[in-house]
């Protein structure tokens, strides 16, 4: 096998395909990726059984064939060789890759070993998507999914279209993240796509108009991104009913600056935030909120103009799982809803987005 090669062309997609590969593999042989050079393309594959990645790149192939090389040294030489043309050999299991006055005589992996990558799904539903608003939902909604294998279907993002609109979910039992925008997709269906899949997706997103194609069953799926194919397995199983925590009651409606909570926030919280649990009591009175935390070391409080109407209520909250909800949010004004000390507080960004924090209880 032989072909040659852009320098950033080949280092764009070696860094594409080796997002499936585990730090963690059993196999050393999952440690490469596998190059195939045909049709004046290379073709990069990479996987942990789980997750695989495919992405293709238009070279100049002199013959055709197949290797596996160690994915980590690849990247590092191809990083480090001067810009322009890489020329890559492989003869059995000799590899030369020359680039310029560099040149590294190396031994492959046996490719007959690499595992047998199934991309030949029964897929019969498909929806479009803009990097952008696959972007949003990743970004919105990723850093409040479960990371407790005994639930699963808690592991991942719930994508529902129905009726044109399109709503992405995630909770992990203390907070729920909920999206919901309107989409040209006119049939109505839902998934779970797992964490690391959308953590994966989400390096290789713009925040651009270029469309993600999502071809999906019941237990797999194929993003199509650019020049790239991602095949994953989807979670099954049916995610929890969260619009019914958000029809709750609420006695309390309070309208706030976003930055100006964030700051507060984050000043009350030097004092804590070594600890597992970072308590911050909320105290809403009349048109005035006071945030206050404490601990061994000291304590501390911070007080914002607020525009509130309805009772006035102390309550207090893990202060990361609230700020880390803020900080996925871009609004300068957002809403507050809350009922009582022991129920979740609410945040509305607009009609877009919700955010649901459960409250945690107060020290004496």
């Amino acid at each position: 096998m032989k072909f040659i090669i852009n320098k950033d062309d080949f280092l764009k997609h070696i860094t594409i395909a080796q997002r499936a590969i585990s730090q963690r593999s059993p196999l050393e042989i999952l440690e490469a990726i596998k190059i195939t050079a045909a049709n004046e393309r290379i073709r990069l594959v990479s996987t942990d059984t789980e997750l695989t990645i495919i992405s293709e790149c238009p070279c100049t192939v002199v013959e055709d064939g197949t290797c596996c090389f160690s994915n980590k040294l690849l990247s590092d030489i191809v990083r480090k060789v001067p810009s322009g043309d890489i020329s890559f050999t492989s003869n059995g299991d000799d590899v030369e890759i020359k680039a310029k006055f560099s040149k590294f005589e190396l031994k492959s992996m046996p490719h007959d070993d690499y595992p047998e990558i199934d991309t030949h799904y029964s897929l019969d539903k498909s929806v479009k998507l803009t990097m952008k608003e696959l972007n949003k939902i990743i970004k919105k909604t990723l850093f409040s999914t479960s990371q407790d294998q005994a639930r699963p279907t808690l592991c991942g993002v719930y994508f529902k279209f129905e009726d044109g609109v399109l709503s992405a979910a995630s909770l992990d039992g203390y907070r729920i993240s909920s999206l919901k925008f309107n989409v040209d997709v006119k049939e109505n269906s839902s998934f779970i796509v797992p964490y690391r899949t959308l953590a994966e997706i989400q390096k290789m997103l713009d925040d651009t108009d270029d469309i993600v194609e999502i071809t999906y069953a019941r237990d797999k799926a194929v993003f199509k991104i650019d020049r790239a194919l991602l095949y994953t397995r989807l979670i099954e199983g049916d995610f929890f009913n969260y619009e019914e925590v958000f029809a709750s009651e609420d006695y309390t409606t309070v309208e706030i600056n976003r930055m100006d909570l964030i700051n507060a926030i984050e000043r009350v919280s030097l004092i804590g935030f070594e600890d597992r649990i970072s308590l911050i009591v909320m105290d809403f009175k009349d048109n005035n909120l006071n945030i206050a935390a404490s601990n061994e070391i000291g304590s501390a409080t911070d007080d914002i103009m607020v525009e509130k109407t309805g009772d006035d209520i102390k309550i207090g909250f893990n202060g990361r799982y609230v700020l880390e909800g803020l900080k996925a949010m871009s609004a300068d004004k957002l809403t507050l809803k809350l009922s009582e000390s022991i129920r979740p507080m609410k945040i509305y960004e607009g009609e877009e987005y919700r955010y649901l924090v459960l409250p945690v209880k107060m020290q004496a």
